[in-house]
Order: C-alpha cells, then structure tokens, then sequence
C-alpha cells in the first residue's frame, strides 16, 4: 500500500510503499500497524503505556498528529513488513 500524509516522518513518508503482512495482528509494542481506526485507514506505530495501547506517530508534532488511545475503535490490519523509499 502506499502511504499518505507526513505523520511516520521520519520512518516513512507520503508516497512510500509498505507491504503489510495481515496474518500478523498480535499487540506487539513499538511495531508499525496499517490498522482501521474509527473507519479511517493509518499506519501508525503501536505502544503501551500503562496498560493501555496506543496508535502513535512517528512525528514529533504530537499537537498535529496525538497518540490515539487503540480501544474499539481499533482494528489492526496487519504489521508493516517492508518499505519502499525513495528518501535515503
């Protein structure tokens, strides 16, 4: 898949292509997910913090781009395998 936006920078950035494995949806801290969060599709880093999982970006903006609390509204797709970039 391809991703969109600036919120992974600098791990990945709009317009690098990911390949997803969708066997692999086990909570796994500090791995790269696609998952569906609130019927939106991201790609977004999974952590734990006392207790609770998270959706976080790589982006140090955390105004712009807040970790998102992985409740109900958190369906993961599968874990990020591999990128394709062109930025080295």
């Amino acid at each position: 898949m391809k991703v969109s936006g600036r919120s992974m920078e600098p791990s990945l950035y709009d317009g690098d292509l990911v390949i997803v494995n969708l066997d692999d949806t086990r909570l796994q801290d500090g791995q790269v997910f696609a998952a569906n969060y609130d019927g939106e599709l991201v790609i977004k880093r999974l952590k734990r913090e006392v207790g609770s999982w998270f959706l976080a970006s790589d982006s140090l903006d955390k105004v712009r781009f807040p970790d998102k609390r992985c409740s109900d509204g958190c369906g993961l797709i599968g874990r990020v395998v591999y990128k394709q970039s062109e930025h080295i």
